[in-house]
C-alpha cells in the first residue's frame, strides 16, 4: 500500500523541486558551477506497466529545471533506488 501511495505522489506531482532546492540550484548556476539532479525513488516507476511513467518523469524534470532556472543549458539527471531493509 505504501508503494502505491508513493507511486501516485511521484506521477501526479506538479513540481518536483522545493523552494530551498531551487535556491541552491540557482546559486550554483550563478557561481558557474555544474548542476547534477538526483531523482529519488525511481525504482517505483520501473516495470512493464510503469515504464511510461518513468519516461514522463525523466523528461519532465529537465523541463521543469530549465523553466525555473533558464540559465541552465544542460541538465544531468541521475536516478536512485529506494530499497527498504527489513
Amino acid at each position: 500500500m505504501k508503494k502505491k501511495i508513493l507511486f501516485d505522489q511521484i506521477v501526479n506531482a506538479k513540481r518536483s523541486m522545493k523552494h530551498a532546492e531551487v535556491v541552491i540550484a540557482r546559486r550554483a548556476v550563478e557561481e558557474g558551477r555544474g548542476l547534477v539532479v538526483i531523482v529519488n525513488k525511481m525504482d517505483l516507476l520501473r516495470g512493464k506497466h510503469k515504464s511510461l511513467s518513468y519516461e514522463k518523469v525523466m523528461e519532465a524534470v529537465p523541463q521543469e529545471i530549465q523553466t525555473i532556472i533558464p540559465q541552465v543549458c544542460h541538465v544531468i539527471i541521475s536516478s536512485t533506488v529506494s530499497l527498504a531493509v527489513q
